[in-house]
């Protein structure tokens, strides 16, 4: 379903009462509620903009920034409130008993607070970048490849397009907050690491998955799926999907009967997601699913992810 920002006075009043109210109060200005300030003209000359410098000034078509920083908070908040539901703490618990064999209940503890707490922090942070040239900001961080939004490891920023399709603006800040709340690499679980390295499936990337920018080059392809950090960000977004979709609700355990489900509607899902689906075996899926920590519809040192 495409999602699709407020409208008028009374739909924004609407979500004062809803998840998104925090946001909408913040950004009241760059949602039409108050006057809008004009920055020095030197502003336009600007290729990047965080997002508290966007709502100050009048930058390209306003209505189309308002519809996707409208979107791209949602994604974000996708993450930020399910990072706290029951079911994924549950799962995130077991992931750090299985890292950590022998750990005492006092340690269990401090570890698996440490972790939780940062996640939610990073989905907390919701001053994201926007790029009016996505690719030329990636390229200039000597990013590697072609991309439609980023994470920036070293500064801990989720950078996003300023002209995005709105169909695939939510779930391009879904992917990258799953970026930052793990760090990319750095702050995944051992077994979320090696589960992930287990279940991948070069010879079905080398198949059916092809990057954009990539002139065919079977290896580099292999290396971008097979990177833990580029498959649990696809995973959150393929979990997203197969909800909306009506595939699979949130708490099912995930059977091989969903997994007949996707292929049979492959078609309806997004790139990211079929990344997912053709990355991981299929005697793994389950596995996979069901024993990294989901998020549902309610890296090396240094690097940039896509």
């Amino acid at each position: 379903m495409k999602e699709n920002p407020p409208k008028n006075k009374k739909e924004i009043k609407k979500n004062h009462n809803n998840s998104f109210s925090k946001n909408i109060r913040k950004y009241g200005a760059l949602l039409g509620i108050g006057a809008i300030s004009v920055l020095p003209s030197d502003k336009f000359t600007q290729t990047e903009w965080t997002k508290d410098e966007i709502k100050k000034t009048e930058i390209g078509n306003l209505e189309k920034i308002k519809s996707l920083i409208y979107l791209y908070d949602k994604g974000r908040e996708w993450v930020l409130h399910n990072i706290a539901d029951p079911k994924y703490l549950e799962r995130l618990k077991d992931e750090v008993v299985s890292s950590f064999p022998g750990i005492s209940e006092e340690d269990f503890q401090i570890k698996f607070n440490e972790i939780i707490l940062n996640r939610i922090k990073q989905a907390l942070d919701d001053n994201f970048v926007l790029s009016k040239n996505i690719q030329v900001s990636f390229e200039s961080l000597n990013g590697d490849g072609q991309v439609e939004s980023f994470y920036n490891k070293n500064k801990n920023e989720v950078n996003l397009p300023l002209d995005a399709d709105s169909s695939k603006a939510l779930l391009f800040a879904l992917h990258e907050y799953a970026h930052k709340v793990t760090n990319a690499n750095k702050l995944l679980t051992s077994k979320e690491i090696a589960l992930f390295s287990e279940a991948f499936d070069s010879s079905s990337v080398a198949k059916n998955l092809f990057l954009e920018g990539s002139n065919g080059d079977v290896l580099y392809n292999i290396s971008y799926y097979s990177n833990p950090t580029e498959m649990y960000a696809e995973k959150k977004g393929f979990e997203y999907e197969l909800e909306k979709f009506g595939i699979k609700k949130y708490g099912e355990k995930f059977t091989m009967k969903h997994y007949e489900e996707v292929i049979k509607n492959l078609n309806k899902f997004s790139d990211p997601s079929k990344g997912f689906i053709f990355s991981v075996k299929k005697e793994m899926f389950e596995r996979v699913m069901n024993e990294i920590a989901e998020i549902q519809n309610k890296g090396k040192e240094g690097e940039n992810n896509a």
